[in-house]
């Protein structure tokens, strides 16, 4: 490792500089309220019920356009389409708040500078909750429509 490899005042000079680190850390995790024996690793699975007609493992729901709608986000560069997310919100909300309360460890390294309450990259990776909205809610099928695409993919 890096220590064996270096001399042993190079050593000696290095480990102050990480224990402070580590200490620095700690205590900005114990400052921001992270229970660090409560973080979860691999994928988690936050218990939300899928909104009400929604099926783990059946095609995602659709949720149709107007041409009008498609060409003013042509012309515009962006359009609100009220209620298309409206049964999801909830379920979100719920979905978010058990990633909060039991964190991944993805995201401690983001989290421990305690300049954000939470960050977790690629959080759809890991937890059910998240991948199953990419999966089942009309998200792919608006974007696919605005795009003028056959299909939309939603992945990192």
């Amino acid at each position: 490792g890096c220590l064996e490899s270096a001399s042993g005042d190079a050593a000696r000079r290095w480990q102050p500089r990480l224990l402070a680190s580590v200490s620095r850390r700690a205590g900005a995790a114990q400052a921001s309220g992270l229970n660090l024996w409560n973080v979860q690793f691999g994928v988690q699975d936050p218990g939300v019920s899928l909104p009400a007609g929604v099926e783990r493992g059946a095609a995602p729901q659709r949720l149709e356009l107007s041409g009008e709608q498609v060409s003013r986000f042509q012309e515009d560069g962006f359009i609100l389409i009220p209620g298309a997310m409206r049964q999801w919100v909830e379920y979100l909300r719920e979905v978010a708040d058990y990633q909060v309360e039991n964190p991944h460890s993805l995201a401690i390294n983001a989290s421990r500078s305690g300049s954000y309450e939470y960050i977790h990259i690629n959080c759809w990776m890991t937890n059910d909750g998240i991948r199953d909205f990419f999966y089942f809610s009309p998200l792919g099928h608006l974007l696919a429509q605005l795009g003028q695409a056959e299909e939309v993919r939603i992945s990192t």
